[in-house]
């Protein structure tokens, strides 16, 4: 008995997560013809979110951090900025969006969206449950490791679209475990404390 409701909370929980990512209508970004603005929506979901307003060389020039709102709505207004390419970044503990804008004689343009899952990590104890949508498919590797930086686990997933793995730690005296997943060219590090 025990051992299917574990079974069936590692299966809620990977559902919810995957429901998370599929909806891709939370966020748009929007110009009309001839606009100096650029209107910004999505549905926060009360999740913590950082929003990166940047130019083409990495130079920050608005930042927000939005905690506690279910649907986040901004207006900016790009008349004075310089012909160029600018991205506006949003992030939180799901996924990564980036919006690439190209601004040429005062014509503001929306060029492409490029979407990042993120991994996720579930405590229960002493499992620690792993799931991340894999839309391109590509390499995965997940590392664990202790805090004075041996390596405790590591698996390679190929061609898989979810990858999803559970991890007991009923056998080590360690209280924290720093898990690394790696896919192209991203790497996302998570520190878990089992306390």
């Amino acid at each position: 008995m025990k051992t299917i409701f574990k079974f069936s909370t590692l299966v809620l929980f990977l559902f919810v997560s995957t429901a998370s990512f599929a909806d891709e209508s939370s966020l748009e970004l929007v110009t009309k013809k001839d606009s100096k603005d650029l209107v910004f929506k999505f549905e926060a979901k009360n999740l913590q979110t950082v929003i990166k307003f940047e130019d083409q060389y990495s130079g920050v020039f608005y930042s927000e951090e939005i905690v506690n709102e279910a649907v986040y709505s901004k207006k900016f207004n790009v008349m004075n900025l310089e012909d160029g390419h600018y991205f506006l970044n949003v992030e939180n503990m799901l996924k990564k969006v980036s919006y690439a804008i190209h601004i040429k004689n005062g014509s503001v343009v929306v060029d492409e969206k490029t979407e990042e899952a993120k991994p996720i990590f579930q405590k229960k104890g002493d499992l620690v449950l792993m799931s991340f949508l894999n839309k391109k498919k590509g390499k995965v590797v997940v590392s664990v490791y202790d805090l004075e930086g041996n390596e405790v686990y590591e698996e390679t997933f190929n061609n898989k679209l979810r990858v999803e793995k559970a991890f007991r730690f009923t056998n080590f005296t360690e209280d924290e475990f720093r898990f690394v997943v790696e896919v192209n060219k991203a790497r996302y590090n998570k520190l878990v404390s089992l306390d």
